[in-house]
């Protein structure tokens, strides 16, 4: 379950090596880990470490500062989908692991329709030259649509406050 304090179980403060081992236990082994780094070679995140796991479209990061907390390294943010955006259209990339959604049944590809059906009080921005169309539930919980049209759909869901996205 995708949510604004984390992904079921694995809550936004946890340690990285739980989080890890929760989602591998129901989905495999990561397809991409980058280890523990310097937040300068893949972010913008403040700190001294980060580190990011990939399960294909979702990643999780983790680091030793973020808005949730700072001193030991945490599991703080999440992205789920990926999509390339030319600056006039979003077309999806990826959207495994399959089946992921939010406690209100929201996932990649649920239109937009039944986005604000779920969510009644979500704020919708429109795109401009650089980034798509966004929808934001709250400060933890947001993402990417393909359009302002009814069946436009959710491309991405972002959970936590990840430093390497626009909010």
């Amino acid at each position: 379950m995708l949510s604004d304090e984390g992904i079921g179980a694995a809550v936004f403060s946890g340690d990285p090596d739980g989080v890890v081992a929760f989602l591998d236990s129901f989905l495999g082994p990561p397809t991409a880990d980058t280890g523990w780094v310097d937040p300068f070679e893949i972010s913008n995140c403040a700190g001294t470490q980060v580190r990011v796991v990939s399960y294909n479209s979702l990643s999780l990061t983790f680091g030793d500062v973020s808005p949730v907390l700072e001193g030991r390294p945490h599991f703080f943010a999440y992205t789920y989908g990926n999509y390339d955006f030319d600056g006039t259209a979003t077309a999806v990339r990826d959207k495994t692991p399959l089946g992921l959604v939010t406690d209100n049944n929201v996932g990649l590809g649920t239109q937009l329709d039944m986005l604000e059906v779920a969510y009644p009080d979500l704020k919708i921005n429109p795109a401009d030259d650089f980034f798509p169309e966004t929808f934001v539930i709250n400060d933890n919980l947001r993402g990417v649509i393909s359009g302002l049209a009814d069946d436009s759909e959710v491309v991405r869901i972002i959970g936590g406050q990840d430093c390497a996205e626009p909010t």
